[in-house]
């Protein structure tokens, strides 16, 4: 089984995004932002992990330059803080969260922003 959902129980409250996959397979769930004015963007999420996936992380593409990404592959039980720096030319970034497993993992984001320096 292969899913993501989106589960009441987090730091903050609300909602928050967990990919879960009892299977081998690929999850990618993301949000396109568009008219962004140009310059350096920070992208900020909490993360926990179960560790064990091929890949899976948050990553930044098609802002113009090279995708850049944060990796939850490796266990994370606590909620963690994570954030680095883009730089927006192209009036888009394309935020997005990918799982790619082998066998069960879980990854859970939540509280995911970009914020102009």
């Amino acid at each position: 089984m292969v899913n993501a959902d989106a589960v009441v129980s987090n730091p903050l409250g609300g909602f928050l995004l967990r990919h879960h996959v009892n299977t081998a397979g690929n999850i990618y769930t993301y949000q396109t932002i568009n008219n962004l004015p140009t310059g350096r963007y920070t992208v900020t999420a909490l993360v926990k992990s179960s560790g064990g996936q091929k890949a899976a992380g948050i990553i930044v593409k098609n802002f113009t330059t090279a995708d850049q990404y944060f990796d939850a592959s490796a266990a994370i039980a606590a909620w963690q803080p994570v954030s680095f720096t883009v730089e927006v030319t192209n009036g888009t970034a394309e935020i997005g969260i990918w799982s790619d497993v082998l066998t069960p993992a879980c990854l859970t984001i939540d509280s995911v922003t970009l914020t102009k320096n």
